[in-house]
């Protein structure tokens, strides 16, 4: 198993079908947050460095850090992954796999790695801190950034743009 983090050299050596584990900082985005990213002339925050996860947290229960921590289909957001490479992005973590189309945007930029859904509530308990970033009034979708340890995660694109599923 792979330990990987937020240093883009972390990267280099996974293939896909790799099972790795993330530790570090997670910028957390959806549907309507990415829409509006797409839109703005500069980005309410830096992308540099930034493990992409494609998630919206379930309300927060009272004494947690966060709700259930889903993945959402990566197959709906690919329409962003170029613009989220070129803002800094060196990784995106999702749930399933893309249309291949989608496969040489990941060459010598970044991974894709998936989550099993239906483990957000176990994916939660990885979870350190929590904040909002950007976009504050589209609630789950708002951008945000949470600090995991130890996040289990699959690569099913890697930097070769060799893909499993």
């Amino acid at each position: 198993m792979h330990k990987i983090n937020n240093q883009k050299k972390a990267y280099n050596f996974i293939n896909a079908g790799d099972l790795c584990s993330f530790s570090g900082k997670l910028i957390l985005i959806r549907d309507q947050s990415l829409e509006r990213l797409k839109n703005e002339k500069k980005p309410p925050i830096s992308f540099e460095n930034a493990v992409v996860f494609f998630c919206g947290p379930t309300p927060t229960p009272k004494s947690k850090i966060t709700g259930s921590i889903g993945p959402t289909t990566t197959e709906r957001m690919q329409d962003y992954f170029e613009m989220l490479f070129k803002l800094g992005a060196i990784s995106l973590i999702g749930k399933g796999g893309i249309k291949d189309k989608y496969i040489n945007i990941f060459k010598d930029k970044g991974c894709l790695m998936s989550v099993t859904g239906g483990v957000g509530a176990f994916l939660s308990k990885k979870v350190i801190s929590s904040k909002i970033l950007a976009y504050e009034d589209l609630l789950a979708e708002a951008i945000r950034e949470m600090e995991v340890d130890d996040l289990p995660c699959v690569c099913v694109v890697d930097k070769n743009g060799k893909k499993i599923i």
